[in-house]
């Protein structure tokens, strides 16, 4: 207990509605308050004690802690960025999940800069044919497309 030192840190936060709301940053669960905040600040909540808003409040918030229990750890050790999770694209992403129906939540795939790779090579060679492989690997770049795909092209 002697060697223990406090560590001190940036606050995250998320606009809703005219607020500014903070939390605490990851590890713990104040980021899962502000990701449901941004899903629900894209609806028009017309009354506040009406079904649907209760349903889409209650949804916006099973995808939050869906996510939630998806990504966050210590912030150093996430697989993901704190602001890619509170993105406005990522938020608009998950609130168009949100339909009449309950829906069984599944964390998400934040859109971020990901990681693209991309890489030709010419596998055959002989006489007039050639075989050239192209090879492109697309990780967390767009939630829809992920992929893996190779091409066989000749020129």
């Amino acid at each position: 207990m002697a060697a223990y030192e406090p560590e001190w840190v940036n606050p995250i936060s998320a606009h809703y509605r005219g607020y500014d709301v903070w939390e605490i940053p990851p590890n713990g669960q104040g980021l899962i308050a502000l990701t449901a905040l941004n899903i629900i600040k894209g609806f028009e909540l017309l009354e506040k004690d009406a079904v649907d808003t209760y349903h889409k409040q209650i949804e916006a918030i099973k995808l939050a802690f869906a996510d939630g229990e998806k990504y966050i750890t210590e912030e150093a050790k996430m697989s993901v960025s704190v602001s890619e999770l509170l993105s406005d694209t990522y938020a608009s992403y998950r609130r168009g999940l949100i339909k009449e129906h309950a829906l069984q939540p599944e964390a998400g795939e934040p859109v971020g800069s990901g990681t693209v790779y991309l890489t030709a090579a010419t596998i055959f060679q002989w006489t007039l044919i050639t075989i050239t492989v192209l090879l492109l690997i697309k990780k967390r770049f767009i939630p829809l497309f992920q992929a893996f795909s190779l091409k066989i092209m000749s020129p």
